[in-house]
């Protein structure tokens, strides 16, 4: 039997929990000190012999005899089982098993057991998700940094990693094998929902959203005719712009159907000729026009829309390609910068990015690999209390959910990260099957993360706020067994570590200029040549 030791006491039987003269022990304590005693709790995980012959472990049905004697489970043992079948060469940090057609990255190696390297089973890892919860500091970037390169540089991986701070955009990661993406995104390429999402229409905002949604179909039945007519058109067509002129043909009917009103109630001609010149050529193409429509309302969302325009401006782009293959390189590390955009905007180029490649993976395989995206792909998720929270919904939260109930038929896999577990999607965090779980302090996040967690006993619970930085206890399908691992540390630059505060400000005090020096900028800037202040 393989077990794992959770909890370990020491005590001595001759010693009172009550002792309170430390006087007369001093007297006695040679005595007693041989009688000392250390006590591991062991949890029994398996049985060893199927791990060793490569099968998946076996817990006992019963429990070991009181007289069987314990041992430390030596390096050898331990190899045969968190070692891939097949590798040879214990240093490599990527293998791939041609007799499984699996493939492994190295992780790091057994705390309590440095000589162990430990791998994970990378298909396991996308096919079932994964989570990597800590806190700030605890190494979660590191072991992203660590996972990302290898599956890349090792294995050939399509990786996308959602950047919210930049801070992979200025590393070392994988380095020849990085496309970093500066987001830009055709509006043409956008559902209804991320245009009221960065239009910042509320969901409750029920009127404004039926007239975007009007001015959205019908920029899109014109798309339509565009690309029957000529393509090339399409090239240059400004779907905001558009949208805003049919919102401005609907204030004008409105206007002209109050006016009209206004007339009959004043007593006029009912049959009067009334001329109003249209505001643009857009109106002469619509169809089933809302009549009677509030002013106010069609105001209030082309201000939205010209908002729109303005706090977007750097990442919406029409001459942007709508093709995820010129987005997401295959073989390559994709890093989205989002260091420069705001939640909103995050929200909408991930939802948007995530969408697009589970779509395209969905064509590629049901139309038998002629079209579509056509590799497996997986995916970082940083900061995924922000992007996929527990208390509000937003669109990423919905293509996560969609991504961990059916993306592993198609080839798509999701590792959700966070310093707050707590505030992550419960049923997205819940369908991560693979846990790599670092240091967590925070009572309420330990048994939110728990409770996500059916191989999390109580024991290696009461484990994690007491691990190192960089220690993190692995659970799920892509390892073997729940292993106390040290992930290796990444020797590029460095991502997610602290500055050195005290280092920039000393700094900052050397490169200061002095009170007279000062004075003497002050002077030069006021001084005027014609000899006036």
């Amino acid at each position: 039997l393989l077990g794992m030791v959770e909890e370990s006491v020491a005590g001595n039987p001759f010693i009172p929990d009550d002792m309170t003269n430390l006087g007369s022990f001093e007297s006695w304590k040679k005595i007693v000190e041989a009688r000392n005693y250390t006590r591991g709790i062991v949890r029994i995980l398996t049985k060893v012999t199927p791990l060793l012959h490569g099968k998946r472990f076996e817990p006992p049905r019963t429990p070991p005899k009181p007289s069987y004697p314990v041992y430390r489970a030596n390096d050898s043992v331990l190899k045969t089982i968190f070692l891939p079948p097949g590798l040879k060469e214990e240093n490599a940090h990527y293998y791939y098993s041609k007799e499984e057609k699996r493939g492994y990255v190295r992780i790091g190696i057994l705390a309590n057991h440095p000589g162990v390297p430990v791998f994970v089973n990378v298909d396991s890892l996308v096919s079932r998700h994964a989570a990597i919860l800590a806190v700030t500091g605890a190494g979660k970037s590191n072991t992203v940094s660590i996972l990302a390169e290898r599956m890349v540089s090792g294995l050939g991986a399509t990786v996308l990693l959602f950047d919210m701070h930049s801070e992979y955009s200025t590393s070392s990661i994988a380095e020849g094998h990085v496309n970093l993406i500066r987001p830009k995104i055709n509006p043409s390429s956008l559902n209804i929902w991320e245009i009221q999402k960065l239009a910042r229409i509320r969901e409750d905002a029920h009127k404004q959203q039926s007239v975007l949604r009007y001015a959205f179909k019908q920029t899109h039945a014109h798309i339509n005719e565009l690309a029957k007519r000529d393509a090339a058109e399409l090239l240059e067509f400004d779907l905001i712009s558009y949208m805003k002129n049919v919102l401005e043909c609907l204030d004008y009917f409105s206007e002209i159907d109050g006016k009209k009103e206004r007339r009959i109630k004043g007593g006029k001609e009912k049959k009067e000729e009334m001329e109003y010149k249209p505001p643009n050529a857009v109106c002469e193409e619509l169809e089933n026009i809302p009549r009677r429509l509030d002013r106010d309302v069609i105001l209030n969302v082309i201000n939205k829309l010209e908002d729109l325009e303005d706090i977007y401006k750097d990442i919406l782009s029409s001459r942007a390609s709508m093709s995820i293959l010129d987005i997401v390189r295959p073989g390559y590390l994709n890093i989205v910068d989002l260091g420069e955009v705001d939640d909103v905007g995050s929200d909408v180029i991930a939802s948007y990015l995530l969408r697009r490649i589970l779509d395209e993976r969905k064509v590629h395989l049901r139309k038998g690999g002629t079209e579509g995206y056509s590799v497996p792909v997986f995916v970082f998720l940083e900061e995924a209390h922000i992007l996929v929270p527990r208390e509000y919904d937003t669109l990423t939260k919905e293509v996560v959910s969609r991504i961990a109930r059916e993306g592993r038929k198609f080839g798509v896999g999701i590792c959700l990260i966070s310093q707050r577990p707590k505030s992550v999607d419960e049923s997205s965090l819940s369908q991560t099957n693979n846990k790599i779980i670092l240091k967590i302090v925070e009572p309420n996040d330990l048994r939110y993360v728990q409770s996500s967690s059916e191989l999390l006993s109580d024991e290696l619970l009461r484990l994690l706020p007491s691990l190192r930085t960089g220690e993190a206890i692995l659970l799920g399908e892509f390892t073997k067994l729940p292993a106390l691992v040290k992930i290796d540390e990444h020797t590029g630059k460095k991502v997610g570590r602290d500055l050195g505060i005290a280092e920039l400000w000393m700094k900052g005090k050397s490169e200061a200029p002095t009170p007279e020096e000062n004075l003497t900028d002050l002077e030069t800037t006021m001084y005027n040549p014609e000899g006036n202040y």
